[in-house]
């Protein structure tokens, strides 16, 4: 059986223009599959900046709340502390404390 020449011409260009079709689908779908993988990543990153930054606002929260407290207690409490209890290492605190102040005799 004889086939016309323009057959065997055009089966001898698709045949060599097909790797090249091939490679091109494939590059395509790579970099779609890479196009993905970066808008993933890009994802990820941004999902774990927002929870080490929420961690550290909570971190900041705790330590601004210690230092209010700190502060809020040694304003309050101490001066009570230490009306209530005199140094016992100083006789005029605790003289003063328990006796009130001297009062000077007039003769």
């Amino acid at each position: 059986m004889k086939f016309p020449a323009w057959v065997g011409f055009t089966t001898l260009i698709l045949s060599s223009l097909a790797p090249l079709i091939s490679n091109t689908f494939y590059l395509l779908s790579v970099s779609e599959i890479s196009e993905e993988i970066n808008t993933l990543r890009k994802q990820k990153q941004d999902e774990l900046i927002t929870l080490s930054t929420s961690i550290l606002g909570i971190n900041l929260l705790d330590i601004f709340v210690g230092i209010f407290l700190i502060s809020r207690r040694s304003t309050t409490r101490l001066p009570n502390l230490v009306a209530r209890h005199p140094n016992p290492l100083n006789p005029v605190s605790t003289l003063l404390f328990t006796t009130g102040p001297v009062q000077p005799k007039l003769s």
